[in-house]
């Protein structure tokens, strides 16, 4: 947010953000109608957040459980 200086909450607020605050509260309502700040003309996003697919054969588990059950089948064998 760029309030607090550091990597903390705690501690001393960034220079110069009590007298912005300020004057655009006493500034009211004319300030109200500034736009606001926003980092580049159109927002764009390399990844997108959606349902995984299903597990494939050999990461749905079945494998593991046929590769255990082998194991102790071989050593029972031995």
């Amino acid at each position: 947010h760029g309030l607090k200086l550091g990597t903390t909450t705690d501690g001393p607020l960034a220079p110069g953000v009590a007298r912005d605050l300020s004057r655009w509260v006493t500034g009211l309502p004319a300030t109200a109608s500034a736009a606001p700040a926003v980092a580049g003309a159109t927002p764009v996003q390399d990844f997108w957040a959606q349902a995984p697919g299903p597990a494939r054969w050999y990461a749905s588990g079945d494998l593991m459980l046929g590769a255990l059950i082998a194991g102790v089948a071989l050593l029972a064998a031995a």
